[in-house]
């Protein structure tokens, strides 16, 4: 029991239950590499409306990104924690608000977590710091924490435990030790492949010992303080230092953790006639991989409690949407995950956090205490959460869904520098290609015009576009089938759900056509003028259909991990615009134009 700081009511917190479900609020932004903050704002972002909505929709705790060296003020280094009254506040509050909708919150930690290397801190103490590497998304330079320094260790164990003194109804910690951000001197090294750290304590050492070191310095700090709190270790990478399916570091985990392992990740499926690698998220996959079996062993050997990272709202593959409606994939994960009697799971990151049908429909799987058959639990879901809808329709539209996505061309370079996240509002032009990249597909960087070919993974640079073609083809059967089934369902549900369906399948035509375009663009001249032209004609048609649907609802375009539009309905307009001017000067040049009593458009 405690006392509610915004009430003095006595309360009783439920204690950490087997079965953890976590989730996050759309709203909530997590802090950057340099400035974090969501330990501060959370608080605003979760008010008790979005608890009691998390709650419902079957969740029982929430996360949020934080660092030790804000969170708590340091006994080791002063200089760290200047603002932790306001950080700490701000938590208790939002730990005793969600405590009243029996959610949990848990703090996801990837200490030590460096500091730009020009930061006062490194003079005052020069003998902490160890490698410095360059930030993926400020570019800064930052100086990792040299993990092998008895001070920084100390600083860990204090820091670990001084959070759940400060918030001693904190849920857990989830724990992130290798990332693309600075933090240890092995973060961005990958070892298995030769590379070393320049750190020259920490060259002196192996990496998988590192790792295991840090994990066991925060455990022992919370453990100093809690018994109970969830400590949960997530394999993210850990490839980075042992190769899968890290036999080494789960053997040395301590025993009262809790290992969360990558779903799809390790995963292989066949993508246009040849099998090919799985190394990110997915729901076109449906998984588990032989990664996530294999650790889930391991760590069962150990007698740990394992649970399962996955993304149940949207992924890379298509970020800029609510959600991808691939109900029929995720009875399927659900499927798989009572099987191996996973009885936990991590559901989000932080984007594809929006309820919809995906955490409606996983959640009644979930809690199903015998699975129905696959066909009769989708029609079940259907006729539940579309009122008057067809059933068998609807069913057959997220099968369908799920088979067009079989042709998605999934791989690292697709997802993150690829343009399906934001093709319908990158303009186009009848002209030679300028050679400056498209930019990162996560961020709302400068827009180039060049879609590199060297950096494809797996896949040939003609594959992609066929691909497309495929994928955008098939989506939008399934979005005739979805239209068929919800003819005579005029629910809130049905809107939302149906929009969404047809703006991923208008994503995908984008990015075929922007593929289509960039085939004539980078070999530029005047004969090609007439297939511009058609390709052209298409993305005007499709986009027309689009922009009514942006108009009235803004969850498009929205990326939840930079906050930001990378498109919106102002951007399709601004392309149209720019279209049909385009479509006008080349009729015009080639001869081409029409009657005058036809319009050009509709």
């Amino acid at each position: 029991m405690f006392r509610d700081p915004l009430t003095s009511n006595t309360q009783v917190i439920p204690p950490i239950k087997t079965i953890l479900r976590l989730w996050r609020s759309p709203a909530s932004v997590s802090g950057d590499e340099c400035f974090p903050t969501e330990t501060r704002t959370a608080n605003a972002c979760y008010t008790d409306q979005v608890l009691a909505d998390i709650a419902a929709q079957g969740f029982n705790a929430i996360w949020l990104h934080g660092e030790l060296r804000v969170m708590v003020p340091s006994r080791v280094f002063p200089e760290l924690g200047a603002d932790a009254s306001e950080h700490l506040q701000n938590m208790r509050e939002l730990i005793a608000r969600a405590a009243r909708h029996n959610l949990r919150v848990f703090v996801y930690l990837q200490p030590p977590r460096g500091l730009p290397s020009d930061d006062p801190f490194w003079q005052a103490h020069p003998e902490a710091g160890g490698t410095v590497t360059k930030d993926l998304l400020s570019k800064r330079n930052i100086r990792a924490f040299c993990t092998s320094h008895p001070q920084v260790q100390s600083y860990l164990r204090d820091s670990s435990a001084r959070v759940f003194e400060e918030l001693p109804h904190l849920g857990g910690v989830i724990l992130i030790t290798a990332s693309e951000f600075p933090a240890h001197c092995y973060s961005k090294v990958n070892y298995p492949q030769g590379q070393r750290t320049a750190c020259p304590r920490c060259a002196q050492r192996d990496p998988v010992n590192v790792v295991l070191e840090i994990i066991r310095l925060v455990r022992d700090g919370v453990r100093s303080v809690s018994s109970s709190a969830a400590i949960i270790v997530w394999n993210w990478s850990w490839r980075m230092v042992e190769a899968n399916p890290n036999r080494r570091i789960i053997a040395g985990l301590p025993d009262d953790v809790i290992l969360m392992a990558d779903f799809e990740r390790g995963g292989r499926r066949k993508i246009l006639g040849r099998m090919r690698p799985i190394d990110e998220y997915s729901l076109g996959y449906v998984g588990p991989s032989s990664t996530f079996r294999q650790a889930v062993a391991l760590a069962r050997q150990r007698g740990l409690r394992t649970m399962a990272k996955l993304q149940i709202g949207t992924t890379h593959e298509l970020a800029t949407v609510p959600n991808l409606p691939l109900i029929g994939n995720l009875y399927e994960k659900v499927k798989a995950l009572k099987k191996l009697s996973i009885g936990s799971f991590l559901g989000c990151w932080s984007f594809g956090c929006e309820p919809s049908a995906n955490t409606a429909a996983f959640n009644r799987f979930w809690n199903s205490k015998k699975l129905p058959p696959k066909q009769t639990a989708l029609r079940e879901f259907a006729a539940d959460y579309f009122p008057r809808c067809q059933p068998k329709e609807i069913a057959k539209a997220w099968e369908q869904f799920a088979q067009a996505m079989n042709d998605y061309p999934f791989c690292l370079a697709f997802l993150y520098l690829g343009p399906v996240n934001y093709a319908m509002g990158l303009p186009v032009a009848p002209s030679q290609a300028a050679k400056t990249p498209l930019g990162p597909s996560w961020v709302n960087a400068e827009r180039g015009e060049w879609i590199e070919s060297k950096w494809l993974d797996h896949f040939e640079w003609a594959e992609i576009p066929l691909a497309l073609k495929r994928l955008t083809a098939g989506w939008n059967r399934g979005v005739e089938f979805l239209e068929s089934g919800l003819r005579n369902c005029d629910g809130p549900h049905a809107r939302r759900e149906l929009d969404t369906a047809r703006i991923v399948g208008h994503s995908f035509h984008s990015a075929w056509n922007l593929y289509r375009f960039f085939a004539l663009r980078k070999r530029w001249h005047e004969a090609c003028l007439p297939r511009y032209l058609r390709i052209a004609q298409d993305e005007i048609a499709h986009l027309e259909a689009a922009l009514p649907i942006l108009e009235r609802d803004p969850r498009f375009g929205w990326h939840g991990e930079c906050h930001a539009y990378l498109y919106d309905a102002a951007a399709v307009r601004r392309k149209l615009d720019t279209l049909r001017k385009q479509v006008i000067a080349i009729r015009r040049r080639t001869g081409a134009l029409e009657s005058p009593r036809k319009p050009l458009f509709p």
